[in-house]
């Protein structure tokens, strides 16, 4: 992940994920291992090649909504990049990054 974010462990499903919180304009990247709906919040699992990440996106928010879109078409195991914007029309990016 480029740049720093505030993050704890959290014990996730298949191991231990870093539950992270994006700030403008940095990017994650890795292999999407999972995206689902908890309670509230719209969860995504990374696989990236320091830590498992895991980022909590609030279900009803701008971003929340966006991630659910992006990501309806992208099989797990693909390598993705997820960057956070300030842009009201786009506040995340997905990049798909070829094998």
């Amino acid at each position: 992940m480029s740049g720093e974010t505030e993050q704890e462990n959290v014990p996730g499903e298949e191991g231990r994920f870093e539950t992270a919180t994006l700030k403008l304009w940095q990017e994650v990247v890795g292999n999407l291992e999972l995206a689902s709906l908890e309670e509230d919040s719209f969860i995504v699992q990374l696989g990236t090649r320091a830590v498992p990440i895991r980022l909590a996106f609030g279900k009803g928010s701008p971003e929340g909504k966006q991630i659910r879109e992006l990501l309806a078409d992208c099989s797990p195991h693909r390598r993705i990049g997820l960057l956070r914007t300030d842009l009201d029309s786009a506040p995340i990016l997905l990049r798909r990054i070829p094998d």
